[in-house]
């Protein structure tokens, strides 16, 4: 019997996640499953529930089921339509509401997700043990879905969209920031394709902005941010001769670079520059144990767990200002406690307007980095569980140490980590070395160790200056 089949009657909501809620539609997440997750989110917070989506056809479906269901049980929803995640957590905070932004961010199509937001504007943590238990109540509840007393809202539907409330996001992300570089943008159809061309113009950019237009595919293209994805907004960089290129992730809240040449930049000189004009003196960078270990040769680093709750929470405890996952997400203190790929590409702009220095002269500063990344995919995350323990009892001894999130191998050629996906049913491999060669010495080893472990995907990055 397949597992969601077993979940679906037992309850067990394995699509729950540490930070967020990821499955196949409809397969893992169908109408009765939304359905039983609207009976938990309208217990969740209080007045109007907001609701965002990304572009994808699946998210649309997603938030028509989930309206319904959270009006049925009384709750007044207010739909915002397609827009960046971090837009929805701003809209949270902006109107005391809590937001539901619906998308799965970076996954391939076919996949749909949920991300919550408080109050506060910041995202969920412990609210999805909650969630988990309520629909857990509501799967194993025999009464139908009533219509219930609804909640009062502290703003009608007519003042929350009448309200303009995107300038006031604008206004959020560009504040007291003013840059008059040439930026080529590309969010490849995805929710930030509109809102980060308008917020680079409103600090004096000039923008070239490609495919614009809200794509549900993204124009067949993929919506992950990495190095072999940037190749057309490289050649444009180039041929505008523009200052810099970004492009997005599918729901906007990561975001990567190349500089003036077209080369492709890395988050740890990203986040190294951010560091360095942002943070106060003796505050750590926080990075995420899948970040090159070059950041501990450059700043003060304290090391965190792969995810966003994670990373908030030790930029807490250590006092930090600027902390980064190695996916390309983003974390300034000064602006609240969402990643925002928006954000980050006007921030940068302003940093190097000030300091007028071009990215690829401080991406040189910063030094090589020499890495691939791999991940292994399996059908479920039993079975994704099940590799990992096999990988961690084939390095066990005096090579192989346990991290924040993961395990670290020591190798003569360089540096090993391996670890679980918090989102996807995925075993994820980092190889880092201070030689090129290396690396794909490291990647032979890791071959000739693991070579029963076929991927049905892989996704190969070497990377270095």
């Amino acid at each position: 019997m397949p597992a969601n089949i077993r979940d679906r009657k037992s309850g067990r909501a394995a699509f729950i996640g540490v930070y967020d809620i990821r499955g196949r539609f409809p397969s893992d997440i169908g109408p009765v499953e939304i359905d039983h997750l609207a009976a938990a989110f309208a217990e969740i917070g209080t007045g109007a529930m907001l609701v965002g989506r990304d572009v994808r056809k699946e998210s649309a479906k997603v938030e028509q089921l989930l309206v319904r269901g959270l009006r049925a049980r009384g709750r007044s929803v207010i739909a915002l339509g397609v827009q960046p995640t971090p837009a929805v957590g701003f809209a949270a905070a902006h109107f005391e509401c809590t937001a539901l932004a619906l998308t799965p961010s970076h996954n391939r199509l076919g996949y749909v997700g949920i991300k919550g937001f408080g109050s506060s504007g910041e995202q969920f943590s412990r609210e999805w043990e909650k969630v988990r238990r309520l629909y857990r109540q509501s799967v194993e509840s025999t009464r139908p879905a009533l219509p219930g007393r609804r909640r009062p809202s502290p703003h009608p539907r007519r003042a929350i969209l009448e309200h303009g409330w995107i300038e006031s996001y604008l206004e959020h992300v560009t504040q007291n920031l003013s840059s008059s570089l040439s930026i080529v943008t590309d969010a490849r159809g995805g929710a930030a394709a509109q809102v980060a061309p308008r917020a680079l113009r409103k600090m004096g950019a000039r923008v070239v902005a490609l495919h614009s237009r809200f794509s549900p595919d993204f124009y067949g293209l993929s919506p992950e941010p990495t190095r072999e994805n940037v190749r057309g907004l490289a050649r444009t960089v180039r041929a505008e001769r523009a200052d810099f290129g970004v492009t997005f992730d599918g729901d906007g809240d990561r975001a990567a670079f190349v500089d003036e040449r077209g080369r492709w930049t890395e988050p740890e000189v990203i986040a190294t520059l951010f560091y360095r004009y942002l943070s106060p003196s003796g505050q750590p960078l926080v990075a995420t144990v899948d970040a090159s270990y070059r950041c501990e040769e450059i700043v003060p680093t304290v090391r965190s767990r792969v995810g966003a709750r994670f990373v908030e929470a030790t930029m807490r405890r250590s006092g930090a200002v600027v902390g980064f996952e190695g996916s390309g997400h983003y974390y300034l203190r000064r602006w609240g406690p969402n990643s925002d790929g928006v954000l980050v590409s006007c921030v940068l702009a302003n940093l190097l307007e000030r300091t007028g220095k071009s990215l690829s002269v401080l991406a040189d500063q910063f030094g090589p980095i020499y890495r691939e990344n791999r991940s292994i995919d399996f059908d479920s995350r039993v079975e994704a569980v099940r590799a990992y323990q096999s990988i961690r009892r084939r390095f066990s001894g005096n090579r192989a140490s346990r991290t924040a999130d993961g395990l670290a191998v020591q190798s003569p050629s360089g540096r090993m980590l391996v670890r679980l996906s918090n989102t996807q049913p995925t075993v994820r491999v980092t190889l880092e070395s201070t030689e090129r060669r290396r690396v794909r010495e490291l990647g032979l080893e890791f071959e000739g160790a693991f070579g029963r472990l076929r991927a049905k995907k892989k996704s190969l990055s070497i990377s270095g200056r």
